[in-house]
């Protein structure tokens, strides 16, 4: 399904930061390799909203990758399949 868009909806398209933009989501492997590409989303989606609306995570919810993570920056939640950074460390060990 294609949703057309006119100049009245315009604005959907921009970003957090101002611009016209689509938001993309890039998963790659260990030798970044591109493994999963999804570009159909409005400047203004959360990453967060992408991921989980993505047929990658439902496979990885499912336990089908057995040992297997995704690292997302602080804009993700935590999952046991996906790392994010401590946003305020405050051992070494963080």
């Amino acid at each position: 399904m294609y949703l057309l868009l006119g100049v009245d909806d315009a604005e959907i398209f921009r970003n957090r930061k101002s611009y016209m933009s689509i938001n993309v989501q890039t998963i790659s492997d260990a030798n970044l390799l591109i493994t999963d590409l999804v570009a159909r989303w409005l400047g203004s989606t959360h990453d967060s909203t992408i991921h989980q609306n993505s047929q990658r995570h439902r496979v990885f919810e499912s336990g089908a990758y057995n040992v297997a993570y995704l690292l997302g920056d602080s804009g993700y939640p935590l999952k046991s399949h996906l790392l994010t950074p401590y946003l305020n460390p405050s051992t070494h060990g963080e």
